[in-house]
């Protein structure tokens, strides 16, 4: 894997498709200063449009059925932006579901492009046991924390977010954007967990959103650039 440069990685970015990315990062950065503030009114749907709006964009790029797959698995996650910012406590295992049934269409996009009989670089080596250590670790932090009837459905959304990690570094991209846009997803879901169930962090405000924002954006638009990229290498 490697970084593309940035003439290749917006290459299948047209007018209108840009203005959406643009709206996107704009409605982002909106809520991550407003996140600062006291909630208000209707502020889970300035949270959840940053995210819809990468899904829009790949629904308008779809081509196969890759496409629609990762085209779901945004929606939901938008979805459990929703549910997480109306109700953090009272909606959080509906949440949880939400985001785990994204994680799974995640995996299913990624699935086609990952061989479990090729060798693997030291880096990605290295990559996939920095993941399952880290998520062991997070997990022998976390589980003892929790009440009873969270420890299953936390431990499931563990393995699956684990497993798209993974996913990512195994498939057979060309570039790192995806794998990083994941690993970046994961660390924002880890300082989430730590900051509910094992300690409060004043630093967990202002690194979440951009973690998990910058996640998304490039797992959604570095799918997008691979295919793209493969589509003229095919030529």
């Amino acid at each position: 894997m490697s970084l593309p440069h940035s003439s290749n990685f917006f290459i299948w970015l047209n007018a209108f498709n840009r203005r959406i990315l643009y709206l996107s990062i704009f409605f982002s950065l909106t809520f991550w200063i407003c996140s600062a503030f006291p909630p208000f009114a209707g502020r889970f749907i300035l949270k959840a449009s940053p995210i819809l709006a990468l899904a829009l964009i790949v629904w308008n790029r779809r081509q196969s059925k890759q496409e629609t797959l990762l085209f779901a698995g945004i929606a939901f996650h938008g979805l459990g932006d929703i549910l997480l910012d109306i109700d953090r406590v009272g909606l959080f295992l509906p949440a949880l579901v939400t985001f785990l049934c994204g994680h799974i269409f995640y995996i299913l996009t990624f699935k086609p492009e990952v061989s479990f009989s090729r060798l693997l670089s030291n880096i990605k080596k290295f990559l996939i046991g920095a993941i399952l250590l880290f998520a062991a670790g997070l997990g022998t932090i976390l589980l003892p924390k929790l009440e009873n009837h969270l420890v299953v459905p936390v431990f499931i959304y563990m393995t699956a977010i684990g497993t798209m990690t993974i996913f990512t570094v195994l498939a057979n991209y060309r570039t790192a954007w995806i794998c990083l846009g994941a690993i970046s997803y994961m660390l924002s879901d880890a300082m989430i967990a730590i900051n509910t169930f094992v300690h409060p962090f004043a630093a967990s405000a202002f690194l979440i959103w951009p973690l998990y924002y910058l996640g998304q954006v490039l797992i959604a638009t570095g799918f997008l650039s691979e295919k793209q990229q493969a589509q003229i290498s095919a030529l």
